[in-house]
């Protein structure tokens, strides 16, 4: 099932440039959804219960790209230096959101 959580973020993040920044961040929101999927496990919850919570607790990534104003469209024909700051902009933004599931996951 872990490997179904990772398939799920990887989904998530397909039309996001793979920047340094952009990696590190869904690695960082990665941990944190194994953390809470093995939370909800010790909690007495089946491996789909808890992935299904894991998923319900990210909520909708898509408004996070859509407050960026992030499309594959606008990215597609930008410079390698656009595509980092958006990668920056992002890290930043994931970053909050992954704290944001962390608090949840510990709470």
């Amino acid at each position: 099932m872990i490997e179904k959580l990772k398939s799920y973020l990887d989904g998530l993040f397909a039309a996001v440039p793979a920047t340094d920044e952009v990696r590190e961040a869904k690695d960082e929101l990665y941990d944190s959804m194994v953390e809470r999927y093995e939370d909800c496990i010790k909690e007495g919850m089946d491996e789909q219960a808890a992935y299904d919570c894991v998923v319900d607790s990210i909520g909708d990534i898509h408004e996070l790209f859509a407050e960026l104003d992030f499309s594959e469209a606008d990215n597609a024909g930008s410079s390698r230096a656009d595509g980092q700051n958006f990668g920056e902009q992002f890290a930043k933004e994931i970053g909050d959101f992954v704290q944001t599931v962390t608090d949840f996951a510990s709470g």
